[in-house]
């Protein structure tokens, strides 16, 4: 029987040899574009982001609009668009649509000429990545970590998160640096509007790492349920001081003591041993993509491929790895399990001829796949 190649709205793409699957929601968010837009995709320039320059200028003014003023064939129109679009957001493969389209749904009932455009620009910009999507590929020792993060506004913030299952580690504690290598994309996400208008951004952050905690005690459990061990914590990523020290101790103060209890769950969480909040720079946090609009194009595009499984990030270190009495030097992260495999193969082959030929030879990819090739 032929591997699958759609389901639910899903486009499943494996390569030969197994190593490798991608998730792509390609045909759905084509025919989408195609109805959707108002001028053909060919026509639109190349973009680099679904957010458009003055997205946050256009819904400030939406919300100002007086609902029972919209013209009714525009306000038809522009939910008929945007539940399209939602579906793409949520199919757990585009985790880079989730924040325009979400502050584009803020304003279902009062769209603007200006927040339909906004739309129509993050609608154009899936419909020329269609081809993306999450890509899974063998990790080793993969684990369960969370990100979360929040835009402090003047009103109702934006509460994001991303869990990844793959090869996450530290290579600076105390400066919050964190590697993201191989295959590893998001398996979970959320861009949503916060309930409540947090007064600082430190009460945003916590109401934001809150959120992620109890996704990640869902995924947890599942994990378990598969048979996965999940005896250690799991940690959640928060590039806010003050977030992580209200989510490990209960002293108050007066810019905290108000914060209602749901959004300080967190705490016992971390007291049972579930959780483990760390802090992170912001330029490791994926989850940044999914709370703010305004992202330097560079760091853009690296959380994006980070998030769906495309790249890596931060600086992998170099490892040494003994096989067989063989020292294999230079073995970077997202080596992929054949990979390895044909670099044990070759460490084993050049055994005779000494520690030197390995050392020399060993960190190289091509020659191991050279080896493998050979054998």
């Amino acid at each position: 029987m032929d591997d699958p190649k759609q389901f639910l709205g899903l486009n499943t793409d494996a390569k030969s040899n197994g190593a490798e699957l991608k998730v792509s929601m390609r045909a759905y968010v084509d025919k989408m574009a195609a109805d959707c837009l108002s001028k053909a995709l060919s026509s639109w320039p190349k973009l680099k982001s679904p957010c458009k320059a003055n997205l946050a200028e256009a819904y400030k003014e939406a919300k100002q609009v007086d609902a029972s003023t919209v013209d009714p064939k525009l306000l038809s129109s522009y939910r008929r668009i945007l539940g399209k679009a939602m579906f793409a957001a949520s199919g757990g493969v585009r985790p880079d649509l989730a924040y325009p389209i979400n502050v584009c749904a803020r304003v279902a009932t009062r769209p603007t000429p200006a927040m339909e455009q906004c739309l129509q620009h993050a609608i154009a910009f899936a419909g020329q990545t269609s081809e993306d999507g999450a890509t899974f590929g063998p990790c080793v020792n993969p684990k369960l970590v969370g990100f979360s993060d929040s835009d402090w506004d003047v009103e109702h913030s934006t509460s994001a998160h991303a869990i990844m299952y793959g090869n996450v580690t530290e290579s600076d504690t105390t400066k919050g640096k964190v590697v993201i290598a191989g295959k590893c994309p998001c398996v979970g996400y959320s861009s949503r509007r916060q309930h409540c208008i947090a007064m600082s951004s430190t009460e945003a952050e916590i109401i934001a790492a809150s959120q992620a905690a109890l996704e990640l005690v869902y995924m947890r459990t599942l994990l378990k349920e598969l048979g996965v061990d999940v005896s250690a914590p799991t940690v959640l990523y928060v590039d806010n001081s003050g977030a992580v020290e209200l989510s490990k101790h209960r002293k108050s103060c007066n810019r905290s003591r108000h914060v209602q209890r749901r959004y300080l769950k967190i705490r016992e969480l971390v007291a049972m041993g579930e959780i483990e909040v760390r802090w992170v720079e912001t330029k490791s946090n994926v989850s940044d993509l999914m709370s703010k609009g305004t992202i330097d194009y560079a760091q853009y595009d690296q959380l994006r491929s980070a998030l769906m499984g495309g790249a890596k990030i931060g600086d992998a270190p170099v490892k040494e790895v003994k096989i067989s009495g063989v020292e294999v030097v230079a073995i970077v992260p997202e080596l992929t399990s054949l990979e390895r495999a044909a670099m044990s193969k070759y460490a084993r082959c050049t055994a005779a001829s000494g520690k030197a030929a390995a050392r020399a030879h060993g960190g190289s990819r091509a020659a191991a796949a050279a080896a493998m090739a050979e054998a």
